[in-house]
């Protein structure tokens, strides 16, 4: 199981920030946020709140509750995506824009298909 430190790194890379610009962002020092990455201290759940919404994922992630890091906002509340709606969306941000067009697209179609 990854543990806090690694979770936080890793999204944090995925989303290229860099530590000083989260550390900014959040209110902490770069120095404090590195001592959470690594596995040194743990944040307050305030700061633990900050980072989450900055990471765009949820603390139980983070906290290694749950292992799908993807929850969406609907109406200010944060949902958990099912994992069959995780790999979806993974795999949809793997494609180039010119597919994820395409995904729309046949989206669009289904939907008024299954209307009928």
């Amino acid at each position: 199981m990854k543990k806090l430190g690694s979770r936080i790194v890793g999204l944090r890379q995925e989303l290229n920030i860099t530590q000083i610009s989260l550390a900014k962002s959040v209110g902490i020092t770069k120095s404090m946020l590195s001592k959470y990455e690594n596995d040194i201290n743990v944040p307050k759940a305030d700061v633990l709140g900050e980072i989450a919404t900055r990471l765009d994922t949820s603390t139980d992630y983070l906290l290694g509750k749950t292992d799908n890091p993807a929850p969406i906002i609907k109406n200010d509340t944060w949902i958990q995506l099912r994992e069959d709606e995780y790999e979806i969306l993974q795999g949809f941000r793997a494609l180039n824009e010119e597919n994820k067009v395409r995904i729309k697209e046949r989206m669009d179609c289904l939907s008024s298909f299954q209307e009928k």
